[in-house]
């Protein structure tokens, strides 16, 4: 029973991806943190701050500037279309 129970979280750790092992890594060392005494309890508790930081920046720039510039390349496309277009019936015109 055990063994089938530690094969299905391995198999589980396997299927997810690296943005939620990190989310459980970060939830880990912020436990451990909490428990910590002395000098031990800032650094566990500056590791899931500093995983947090990085995807909160990661979702709210990185990713709204990535759509963002999918947004302008495909309306540059569009307008390149429409410009080569209407070339195109000028000429037969």
């Amino acid at each position: 029973m055990i063994r089938e129970f530690f094969g299905w979280m391995q198999w589980v750790w396997r299927n997810w991806e690296t943005w939620q092992k990190l989310w459980i890594v970060a939830v880990f060392f912020m436990g451990m943190g909490w428990g910590a005494e002395g000098i031990a309890r800032p650094i566990l508790l500056a590791v899931p701050a500093l995983i947090f930081g990085f995807y909160l920046t990661k979702w709210c720039l990185w990713d709204s500037f990535q759509e963002s510039w999918a947004k302008y390349t495909q309306h540059r496309n569009e307008l390149l279309t429409t410009i080569k277009d209407s070339d195109e019936r000028k000429r037969k015109v």
